[in-house]
């Protein structure tokens, strides 16, 4: 028995609260088209924007869809011919010649749809119409056309016809601006929680008469001194495991910056779950590792021994950690960072900035540095100052 197989349709409407701009301008990032082309579309007229897609293929393009604003519904496909619906000009094809046998010009990478003349979508382009997949280099059959792939001129390639393979399907990798912006939501989240579960520890444990003495007279020494990497380790966890579970995947920093995510074929065979776990132990591995690595060779050559100065050392050490794994990444061709080779995941373009992005994403880190700084430096300081030892 044959697989069912299903098309994407664009309603031609917006979802409740999106300005027509704003999904404009994100179906045209998310579609790679201009944006008259998109105005076309939401013209509300239903429009088939991929067809002959497995179930879970053509649920992910229905989430990408209406998260960039516009309504969209995925039916099964059938032989008659429905008037109201017409398919989109995005895949433009052409009958096959019956004067000589096909060869493939090129081979998709993920389905193996093979494009068998120049005028295909899968070489002037680089997606395909059958999966939809983008992809760097395509698999290139025996007939290969030898010539530039630039579109309208040079430095405006679309794709390239080079030997390696990118396992990962989705348009464009996140750009480091995103990835910075994602990067400091989640850790003003993590301080947030770091500092939640320490006055947590300090509300169960201390006793009731110390309690205000250890949150607001010794609260760095009763964050860092008692059990800070198991602190660490739960902070890290949510964020980045629990948090994703309930977040198709993603961190809220990578949700609110507007970065999509992409699993490699060994990702999805592991399942989601393990993909997570992953890359919670890369994040941690990053973060704990080298600087508890420096804190005990300074310990063992005698050089600190307070717990002031092997919590700087710790964060001084992970923060360094971070910048050279982001400097790295920004040489790697494939685009991928330390996390994502863990998790088998590639981060990519999902919507466009919308406005208060950059706003939105600091908003964590002002929140949980500021209560850090305030119940740490800025309430002893005042305490002292009035006389309250």
């Amino acid at each position: 028995m044959e697989n069912p197989t299903y098309r994407v349709i664009l309603a031609g409407s917006l979802k409740e609260g999106f300005a027509r701009e704003t999904v404009v301008s994100n179906l045209a990032a998310l579609f790679k088209r201009d944006e008259e082309r998109i105005r076309k579309l939401l013209a509300g007229k239903p429009v088939v924007v991929r067809a002959q897609l497995d179930l879970e293929t053509a649920g992910k393009y229905r989430k990408l869809i209406e998260r960039a604003g516009a309504v969209c519904r995925v039916e099964p496909e059938t032989s008659a011919s429905e008037p109201d619906v017409e398919a989109a000009p995005a895949a433009p094809r052409r009958p096959p010649e019956p004067t000589r046998p096909h060869k493939a010009l090129a081979v998709c990478s993920r389905c193996g749809y093979a494009a068998t003349t120049e005028q295909d979508v899968l070489l002037l382009r680089g997606d395909c119409p059958k999966c939809g997949f983008v992809t760097k280099g395509i698999s290139r059959g025996v007939a290969a056309p030898k010539r530039a792939t630039a579109v309208g001129g040079p430095g405006d390639a679309f794709f390239s016809l080079a030997d390696e393979y990118d396992p990962f399907a989705g348009g464009c990798h996140a750009t480091a601006k995103k990835r910075v912006l994602a990067s400091l939501h989640s850790f003003g989240v993590f301080l947030i929680l770091f500092s939640a579960m320490t006055v947590l520890m300090i509300l169960l444990v201390a006793p009731a008469r110390m309690v205000f003495h250890q949150l607001f007279q010794v609260f760095f020494q009763s964050a860092f001194a008692v059990a800070p990497i198991a602190i660490s380790l739960s902070c890290i966890a949510i964020v980045v495991v629990i948090i994703p579970l309930f977040n198709d995947g993603l961190t809220l920093g990578q949700r609110r910056a507007g970065i999509g995510l992409v699993f490699s074929k060994e990702a999805e065979a592991g399942g989601p779950y393990l993909s997570l776990v992953l890359r919670g132990a890369g994040v941690a591995l990053l973060s704990l590792v080298p600087g508890q690595l420096v804190v005990n060779a300074a310990n063992w050559l005698g050089y600190w021994g307070d717990w002031w100065s092997e919590a700087l050392g710790m964060w001084a050490t992970a923060g360094l950690s971070w910048l050279i794994a982001g400097v790295v990444w920004s040489f790697t061709p494939s685009k991928l960072g330390f996390v994502d080779y863990c998790s088998g995941t590639a981060q990519i373009e999902s919507l466009q900035d919308a406005p208060g992005t950059v706003v939105g994403a600091l908003v964590p880190l002002a929140a949980g540095g500021g209560f850090f700084l305030f119940a740490g430096v800025v309430a002893p300081l005042l305490l002292r100052l009035a006389g309250w030892q």
